[in-house]
């Protein structure tokens, strides 16, 4: 039997990629709960100026840093480009704890189960010691949006189910799953195959009328893909499809034209989905366990504890 991993309170390192908000909030309740345990916490967005900001400060926030926790959104079955982005950037740092938590809105379920192999085996080439990992549920941002019911009740249960990792991560257990081999040939295909239609969404992302050249895009792109035209947003090539632009413009004028059938029509915001939800109790999971597109969330909201 492996032993524990031993984790101090020298520091930790709370690295995250969040597009439309949901790893977001998830870092924030792991970085608030940390805190209440007296750690010292360092947050890091892999946004590309918060990554060009500090990359040269990296081999000194590893100096004071007992523990990583990475928590990235599953983008195509894998983890999106700034994480890897990031690993490249981190020195060589034999045995240092890592813990990894994927973000989706479908739960471990499917080729989810392979979206951190590629990720942990580029930590683990650096010499990270990856000792756990997980997978997180939010409201789903693309193609099918997560039912009201069950999304308020992912939000309703975020602290709790933070807890739950959080007690593990700093207990130092080790939890590591091994996908089937043709779940992870089939991931890493389709994941090849997603950087070409990630290349095609962006290039055919356009600002309609309703555009007031507000800067928001702008100024909120993660990969700095935008830039303003003659009072136009003009979208370059470094889009990764993760829909912070398109739900985010306070006007809704910017639309996609290959791939728009990924974009939820009536918009996606955690915060405009409580407000619809206040005073409401949200229907029992009974009445969705009979669907199986929200298998992976029932079985993640019916879990007490994780496995």
């Amino acid at each position: 039997m492996e032993q524990q991993i031993t984790i101090d309170k020298s520091g930790i390192w709370i690295v995250y990629f969040s597009g439309t908000g949901g790893v977001k909030r998830i870092t924030e309740e792991f970085e608030k709960q940390l805190l209440e345990k007296k750690f010292f916490v360092t947050r890091h967005s892999l946004d590309m100026s918060s990554m060009n900001n500090q990359k040269d400060s990296y081999q000194q926030i590893i100096n004071d840093t007992g523990l990583i926790i990475l928590l990235y959104p599953v983008h195509a079955f894998d983890a999106p480009v700034p994480v890897f982005e990031w690993i490249g950037l981190l020195p060589h740092v034999p045995s240092l704890p890592v813990a990894v938590v994927s973000v989706s809105g479908g739960g471990e379920a499917s080729l989810n189960k392979a979206s951190r192999v590629r990720c942990i085996k580029a930590l683990e080439k650096k010499g990270y010691t990856v000792f756990y990992e997980t997978m997180m549920v939010m409201p789903s941002n693309w193609f099918i949006p997560t039912n009201d019911h069950l999304a308020i009740q992912l939000l309703r249960t975020l602290s709790q189910k933070t807890e739950q990792v959080v007690k593990k991560i700093i207990s130092g257990s080790r939890q590591r799953t091994t996908p089937h081999f043709l779940i992870r040939i089939a991931a890493h295909l389709i994941s090849r195959l997603e950087e070409t239609g990630v290349k095609k969404f962006g290039q055919g992302l356009y600002a309609s009328e309703e555009c007031t050249a507000c800067l928001w895009c702008v100024n909120n792109c993660p990969r700095e893909n935008i830039n303003m035209t003659d009072r136009i947003p003009r979208f370059g090539k470094k889009c990764m499809m993760c829909m912070r632009c398109i739900y985010g413009c306070p006007e809704q004028a910017i639309h996609a034209t290959t791939g728009k059938w990924m974009v939820i029509k009536q918009g996606f915001s955690l915060s405009q989905l409580e407000k619809r939800m206040t005073g409401v109790e949200p229907d029992s999971l009974e009445k969705f366990k009979k669907d199986a597109l929200w298998k992976g969330v029932i079985k993640y909201l019916s879990d007490n504890d994780e496995e």
